[in-house]
């Protein structure tokens, strides 16, 4: 009797360590207590830098509106934490006419907003908001010098969050 009791706690014993076995075997892509698998996304613009980790994202869009004739191409990360960035690029829109007005101004604008960002020691193109019509609650804005580079703040982000693997994307 006492024979099968120890051959049926060798056998149990067994069965256990071949099941743990197996599951560390099915989860082996799944980060251990040691591997956090933590990876973090980075942009480092000319107006600041973000950074997240890329765990937290729960979603990435990009997509393209109009503010008047003004072109508006936006890339927003959102993610689980207490809110979301907003990288964008603005361009004109409309007939010749109203793109040279429009870029004037915006120039003018974007002239006097370095100026009186470099008084205050910042760096680049801050964002200018228009209170309240710009301002979103628990929103980090970015402005990105073109469409292009806001493409490729896109396609950056977007590998690292599909790969689950660290990036860091650079434009000055």
């Amino acid at each position: 009797m006492k024979t099968a009791l120890i051959l049926a706690a060798i056998a149990a014993t067994s069965i256990g360590s071949v099941a743990a076995q197996n599951n560390n075997n099915n989860n082996a892509d799944q980060p251990t207590s040691k591997d956090t698998g933590t990876r973090f996304w980075e942009a480092r613009l000319a107006g600041g830098s973000y950074m997240v980790a890329l765990n937290r994202v729960t979603s990435i869009s990009k997509h393209t509106y109009l503010v008047g004739n003004i072109e508006v191409t936006e890339v927003v990360i959102d993610t689980d934490g207490n809110s979301l960035a907003r990288f964008y690029a603005a361009t004109s829109a409309g007939s010749d006419a109203d793109v040279n007005i429009i870029k004037n101004t915006q120039n003018r604008l974007e002239e006097l907003t370095r100026e009186q960002g470099a008084r205050a020691g910042l760096k680049g193109t801050p964002v200018v908001k228009n209170y309240p019509t710009t301002t979103h609650a628990k929103t980090v804005e970015y402005n990105v010098d073109n469409t292009k580079a806001l493409d490729s703040l896109f396609n950056s982000v977007k590998r690292a969050w599909e790969r689950n693997k660290g990036a860091r994307f650079t434009s000055k």
